[in-house]
């Protein structure tokens, strides 16, 4: 992910009362994201711990699908 994808899901997943990560990476730090190295079409693995990770999870998956190429 770039800076802008990487700091748009960083801020989409602090709204969510669980712990988000990304192919293991916190999902709420622009650095470790970019640092991921992910490009567009790639799959990832989105996992989540606390209250709203359910939620977190289905919606992050929902953004990340449609968040343009």
């Amino acid at each position: 992910l770039h800076a802008r994808p990487a700091a748009l899901v960083a801020r989409f997943v602090s709204d969510y009362d669980a712990e988000v990560t990304i192919d293991g990476a916190d999902a709420a730090s622009v650095m470790s994201l970019m640092a991921l190295g992910v490009r567009q079409g790639q799959t990832v693995t989105v996992r989540a711990s606390g209250a709203d990770a359910q939620r977190a999870v289905s919606d992050l998956v929902q953004k990340l699908e449609s968040m343009p190429e």
